[in-house]
């Protein structure tokens, strides 16, 4: 501690910072905030597991449900952090009004939509299975969208029937066979 002029009290004497904790100019809260939106991000990708895989003529890849547009229509987060919008493979469901409003929805769209916001709400974790052309003519990816993990040792055309959001459409009438 140094001595004061006055009246001999000592004051604390100021520390100097190590180099590495020095203001470097206005860049610095940039660089700290690009590090954890990775840091972030890699976390977010690892809870979601296993990418994709293969099941012989299968391919798999997870995803976690961002937003249910219509009965036949999510959004997604895919393993990579892009957002996109599946379309459900083989079923037509009733489609809801201009940007998902309930204005103008055909009948029986409200109802598909909340069938399948209860099989898979927002944030729960999907399986997507990669079959046939990948794209439609809206640029949205096309999919089975398994509800939980297929078992790739068994059969999975039966699973299928059981596991799949496009099938249980069908089957609780909230959709129609579409190709």
């Amino acid at each position: 501690m140094a001595i004061s002029r006055r009246r001999g009290r000592r004051r604390p004497q100021r520390r100097r910072r190590p180099q590495i904790m020095r203001r470097q100019g206005r860049g610095g809260g940039l660089y700290i905030f690009v590090l954890i939106v990775l840091i972030v991000g890699l976390g977010y990708a690892s809870h979601l597991g296993v990418f994709t895989y293969n099941a012989g003529a299968h391919e798999f890849e997870q995803a976690v449900v961002r937003r249910i547009i219509d009965g036949d229509t999510i959004e997604i987060y895919t393993a990579g952090g892009v957002t996109e919008r599946v379309r459900l493979i083989g079923v037509d469901a009733p489609e809801m009004g201009r940007q998902g409003a309930e204005a103008g929805a055909e009948p029986g769209a409200i109802e598909a939509r909340d069938f399948v916001a209860n099989l898979i709400p927002v944030g729960t974790q999907v399986w997507l299975e990669i079959q046939g052309n990948d794209r439609d003519r809206w640029d949205r990816l096309r999919r089975y969208v398994w509800i939980g993990p297929p078992d790739i040792a068994g059969d999975l055309e039966r699973q299928r029937l059981d596991m799949t959001v496009n099938r249980l459409l069908l089957s609780y009438g909230h959709a129609v066979v579409w190709n």
